[in-house]
């Protein structure tokens, strides 16, 4: 069995994920509070209270009722988030 790829995975795990994904467009495109929610497999209710505690992904505030992210940024969001045990602080915990 081979190993798949973080791009084979991307792809797997969104396949609304245009191919030609790498050109920057997809990534940086502003999205809603429940599309990114979508994206991360979270409730638009979770995100509202990630992003009241501050303890969420990057946001971008176009107006005081709206607001937008990009993929790009949740995507290095949930990337500071992996472990590789329970037992894993990240990189921010105490070594």
């Amino acid at each position: 069995m081979s190993e798949l790829s973080v791009t084979d995975l991307a792809a797997s795990d969104h396949p609304a994920v245009p191919n030609d994904a790498a050109n920057g467009d997809y990534w940086h495109a502003m999205i809603d509070e429940a599309e990114a929610g979508t994206f991360l497999g979270l409730t638009k209710r979770t995100m509202q209270a990630m992003r009241q505690r501050g303890d969420g992904p990057k946001y971008v505030v176009i107006s005081s009722r709206c607001l937008r992210y990009r993929r790009a940024d949740l995507r290095t969001w949930a990337d500071g988030r992996l472990r590789t045990s329970t037992t894993d602080p990240g990189p921010d915990g105490d070594a």
